[in-house]
């Protein structure tokens, strides 16, 4: 047949030879095509229903705790010891669904599987913004899956975020090593917060005490309503426990006093608090702007940035007819430090790093333009007030307990923040976190020894 076909297309075609008769070929009828259905246009996303104020959807299928979700490395900067890596497993200890569920610390061979682990759910809810408008927020919720069988978890856990820049970083959008502290049988909560997650594009109010508070509360309330809409079950004397580093420190103790000193009683109810601990948090900004003017060499300048627009954002009123602009020299306004800022693309090392190639300066006097250096300027006048009512240390006293900690040599917030924390709270429920350790003498060492502290559970 290639043959044939060879010497047919050569115009050299012989005679056939002969054969038998040629039988007509039988043609099978083809399959009628049936036409394709129109496809359906995509549905718009619905808002959260007003009677349930939370939405939610699965983030992914599989349970976590099948493989290793967290990794954190350290070097100790001690010629004796290698870099340590933690892999932080979910293995379930327990011969039947209603014993608690821990995390244990394991070697990088992650030998040992475990059967079954923990759900994982993006939530979105709706809070309010600074100027009492409704604002759609994020969150993530990690419990465990035995939940489903039964079993009862002690409560919840609020678990604040350090500071992130980059949208990338929040809980909804990373896997972080801070999940691991669902291992403590607690239905943990992980709020974005107004600017990361399904709200990205809005401003991020940064350490903006009361709105970081009040978004993160009713993320609380709006995980109960998911709970009950999975008929999943807490123990009777369910409690909630508060957690955070850095500006976590910060905004757990800003969660803390909102819980005892602006929700109803219903709500205390719902919301049982039992705890705070609360590390290495800026709860003075006048304090901490004051120790940054008189630093050398500034460890941490995407702060200024942050504090700045996160000000403009929680206070409008106090901040009218000034823009952040308005606070840095030609210089950094010009080297778009305020714009790597507002996109959440870029890390806060990034952000460092820009704001000192542009300024060309490690002090924050070469950064801030002359009216921050007047106390009679208006600008000075507004941020000053804006900081001062953010501080968390003044004018109330905790009727919970809450638990510090704080490195002393902390080089990104002063460690004079908890000393005058103790100081106000003196007569409260205020003590340091027992045996707390830092893994290195520095605000990310500070964290890491929370904690890995914490992992094996909460002090009295």
């Amino acid at each position: 047949m290639i043959l044939a076909a060879a010497v047919a297309a050569a115009g050299c075609q012989k005679d056939p030879l002969p054969g038998p008769e040629p039988v007509d070929p039988v043609v099978e009828p083809e399959d009628p095509v049936e036409p394709e259905e129109p496809e359906e246009p995509e549905e718009p996303e619905k808002p959260v229903p007003a009677d349930l104020r939370v939405a939610y959807e699965a983030k992914d299928s599989t349970y976590f705790g099948r493989t290793a979700f967290a990794e954190w490395a350290y070097d100790l900067k001690d010629p004796d010891m290698t870099t340590r890596t933690f892999n932080m497993f979910l293995q379930p200890k327990c011969k039947d669904n209603n014993e608690k569920l821990h995390l244990r610390m394991k070697d990088e061979s992650g030998a040992g599987s475990p059967e079954w682990g923990y759900w994982d759910y993006i939530l979105h809810y709706e809070s309010t913004d600074a100027r009492g408008e409704t604002v759609l927020l994020s969150e993530r919720v990690i419990f465990p899956a035995g939940s489903d069988f039964g079993h009862r978890a002690k409560g919840l856990l609020l678990v604040n975020h350090p500071t992130i820049c980059a949208n990338a970083e929040c809980p909804t959008e990373k896997k972080d090593y801070l999940f691991g502290l669902a291992s403590l049988d607690y239905v943990a909560v992980f709020p974005d917060l107004q600017g990361f997650g399904v709200s990205r594009d809005r401003v991020h109010p940064y350490l903006c005490a009361e709105q970081t508070a009040r978004n993160s509360v009713d993320g609380l309330l709006a995980v109960l309503h998911f709970l009950r809409d999975r008929e999943i079950a807490l123990q009777e004397d369910r409690e909630l426990m508060n957690v955070g580093y850095s500006q976590g420190g910060a905004s757990a103790l800003a969660a803390h006093k909102y819980l005892e000193n602006n929700c109803s009683e219903e709500e205390k109810a719902l919301l049982p608090l039992k705890a705070s601990y609360c590390g290495g948090g800026p709860y003075d900004l006048e304090l901490t702007m004051k120790v940054y003017q008189e630093t050398e060499d500034l460890a941490y300048p995407c702060a200024l940035p942050l504090i700045i627009i996160g000000m403009k954002e929680g206070f409008p009123e106090l901040m009218a007819g000034i823009e952040p602009e308005d606070y840095f020299t030609e210089k950094v306004v010009k080297g778009n430090v305020l714009d790597w800022t507002r996109d959440k693309e870029h890390t806060a090392a990034e952000i460092t790093s820009r704001i000192r190639g542009a300024s060309g300066t490690h002090q924050m006097a070469g950064m801030l333009s002359d009216k921050m250096a007047d106390p009679a300027s208006k600008e000075y006048k507004a941020l000053a007030a804006a900081m001062k009512a953010n501080n968390l240390i003044t004018g109330w006293t905790p009727v919970h307990p809450v638990h510090l900690c704080h490195v002393p040599k902390d080089e990104v917030v002063p460690y004079a923040n908890a000393e005058k924390a103790m100081e106000s709270f003196a007569g409260g429920p205020v003590s340091w976190i027992a045996n707390f350790t830092p893994l290195m003498p520095s605000h990310v060492g500070g964290a890491a020894g929370m904690y890995l502290q914490l992992l094996d559970g909460f002090s009295e």
